[in-house]
């Protein structure tokens, strides 16, 4: 995925380009024990799949730092006590995870594993087979790598540099950008939210669908179609 900004005429610009690729591999599942967050093998346990993803993204170009909000709709294949997802570089502030018909469950304190970069959510309950909705908030810096949601620098003809915020999903670097299943077995759909000034652009991949009012600071939200 690509998220560029830019800026014209001493107007600032924000061109975010996001790009969604699949790339489909064979990938070996390991054995997974449902009551633990098993994390032996370096690779999701293959128990939990996704199916769509609603990623909101409120970037600040001043600070360089972005809020994030990541919806999942997942599928358990087979019951568990732990939901076990890849994260890198976020500081998560909340996490809920609803059943079907909005219940809320209890998760217990989360924590991670940053050798593999595993994000692991204990649950008080067995999760039973079945579709739910994982929610997770979150805010990072857009980072200087060349990975996930980062920043990048070029100059114009008239020599004046400006900053552009860029992403690079592949090939499992989502995971520096939001949380989620980071590994190319996992495909699933994308609708993609960004927030900005009203002076700034925003450009998708897929067309976008609205643009809406977001808060009282005459900010804008665009909201883009899903992804096929």
């Amino acid at each position: 995925a690509v998220v560029s900004t830019q800026s014209t005429g001493g107007i600032a610009m924000l061109s975010v380009t996001v790009i969604l690729a699949v790339i489909v591999v064979t990938v070996t599942m390991y054995p997974f024990t449902p009551n633990s967050c098993d994390t032996t093998t370096g690779l999701l346990p293959g128990n939990i799949k996704p199916t769509h993803y609603d990623l909101w993204l409120h970037p600040d170009l001043v600070n360089l730092t972005f809020r994030g909000r990541v919806e999942i709709d997942i599928k358990v294949l087979e019951r568990t006590k732990c939901i076990v997802l890849n994260s890198l570089d976020q500081n998560i502030t909340s996490i809920k995870l609803k059943q079907a018909d909005g219940t809320l469950l209890v998760t217990e304190q989360f924590s991670y594993v940053p050798f593999h970069e595993f994000l692991l959510i204990p649950l008080r309950a067995q999760l039973d087979e079945g579709e739910y909705r994982l929610v997770i908030h979150y805010h990072a810096e857009i980072s200087h790598g060349l990975k996930g949601f980062y920043r990048s620098y070029y100059s114009t003809a008239e020599g004046e540099q400006r900053v552009a915020a860029v992403t690079q999903f592949e090939a499992t670097f989502a995971r520096h950008a939001f949380p989620g299943f980071d590994e190319p077995a996992y495909k699933a759909t994308f609708t993609i939210s960004i927030v900005r000034d009203t002076e700034h652009t925003v450009l998708s991949n897929m067309p976008k669908n609205e643009t809406v009012l977001y808060g009282n600071a005459g900010l804008l939200q665009d909201n883009f179609e899903k992804s096929v």
